[in-house]
């Protein structure tokens, strides 16, 4: 048989045998979800993929690592909703100097330059203040979905060396992986709640909730620090139909 027979031999017999493994082991395509609950929207994000698929793999190989919920708009929603209210501020504000002009009571002229002037430096300084505003909150939100990310590059790791009983010691990645992500469990932005968590029970998420909020709980009705929580049908069982 020809070098270029076997070669080819080869190629195919290994191509069969990846499709033999395909079919009779699951290789999960690594994913994760940030919920915004203002405006409902869903960000996925694809982790990786064990056999690198191009796009998502079906519904029944997705292994969701980490589930999230921020209590604000998605990125995209909440750049809308700035860019539609400050064209209603811009509107207001020349309907404004419309009105100024045309004030037949304004009979000093300097008068009537003034109000312009001090109603242009009013509508400079609101939209200074709210753009700090905006970018601020965009910031926060982009740092929420970073988050997921990053915590569910960490438990792909560990999900891809799990610990074995031949081996107590756990190997250099999944050491690396498991100081990772107890790291970003302890820098997880403030609103940002985990609703599901491949490396931990939903009982351990509720009492990592509970933890936290801790220091935010209302003691008295008429005074305290209320936080913004996400709805509670998002935490139906820690690992219900809102977290799976």
């Amino acid at each position: 048989m020809s070098a270029r027979g076997v070669t080819q031999e080869n190629i195919n017999l290994g191509g069969l045998i990846s499709e033999i493994n395909i079919k009779h082991y699951k290789m999960p395509c690594y994913a994760t979800i940030t919920h915004f609950q203002k405006c409902d929207h869903k960000r996925l994000s694809k982790l990786g993929c064990t056999v690198n698929c191009p796009d998502l793999c079906p519904p029944d190989s997705l292994k969701f690592l980490v589930k999230t919920v921020y209590p604000s708009n998605c990125v995209e929603c909440h750049r809308y909703h700035f860019m539609e209210a400050a064209y209603q501020r811009l509107n207001q504000h020349e309907d404004n100097e419309l009105s100024i002009k045309q004030d037949a009571q304004i009979e000093d002229e300097e008068t009537r330059a003034q109000m312009l002037q001090l109603a242009k430096a009013r509508a400079d300084f609101q939209e200074e203040l709210l753009d700090q505003r905006y970018l601020g909150a965009a910031q926060e939100i982009e740092a929420a979905q970073r988050w997921t990310g990053k915590y569910g590059k960490a438990l792909r790791i560990l999900d891809q060396h799990p610990p074995t009983q031949a081996n107590s010691q756990p190997t250099s990645q999944r050491s690396i992986a498991l100081r990772d992500a107890a790291n970003l469990r302890a820098a997880k932005p403030l609103r940002l709640v985990v609703t599901l968590d491949a490396s931990r029970t939903s009982a351990q998420l509720r009492d990592a909730w509970e933890l936290e909020m801790a220091p935010y709980r209302v003691v008295s009705r008429t005074g305290g620090y209320v936080r913004v929580q996400p709805a509670e049908e998002e935490f139906q069982g820690w690992g219900g139909p809102h977290a799976t």
